[in-house]
């Protein structure tokens, strides 16, 4: 019989046990992959100017008089007034070509990298009281 003095009360008779469940707070941590960054990879091309330096050679004429001797006359060279010589005096010129080379490769890899962290969280977790009728606490 309850009465507003005593919260509860069990008979002698009453042999099945009171059962409380108590819960608590369990930490469970997951790992998820999100995107950090994006990159791009992209070639460009830089223009600087290179200074080469070439050597250029050249014919010139050059005349050289000397005296007439009988053996020119004799080998019979421009012997007739009109007659003509013809020399071709060549020079050098720069032919610039400019074509691409591979010169390298670059490889671009990606690596995982691993890490320890220490996660730290705040859980609860139940406990069950018992509390006689005289409010004092038992165990």
């Amino acid at each position: 019989m309850n009465t507003p003095d005593t919260p509860f009360e069990t008979t002698a008779a009453s042999s099945s046990p009171v059962e409380v469940i108590r819960s608590e707070e369990q930490v469970r941590v997951g790992i998820s992959s999100t995107p950090r960054s994006i990159l791009r990879i992209r070639k460009v091309i830089v223009t600087e100017q290179q200074t080469v330096t070439v050597t250029l050679r050249r014919e010139e004429l050059r005349i050289t008089e000397e005296p007439a001797t009988d053996d020119a006359t004799a080998s019979g060279l421009l012997a007739d007034p009109g007659d003509e010589l013809v020399l071709v005096l060549h020079a050098e010129e720069v032919d610039v070509i400019t074509r691409v080379v591979p010169v390298e490769r670059v490889r671009v890899r990606k690596t995982r990298m691993e890490s320890t962290t220490a996660i730290t969280e705040s859980v609860g977790r139940e406990q069950v009281q018992v509390i006689t009728a005289d409010e004092s606490e038992i165990g």
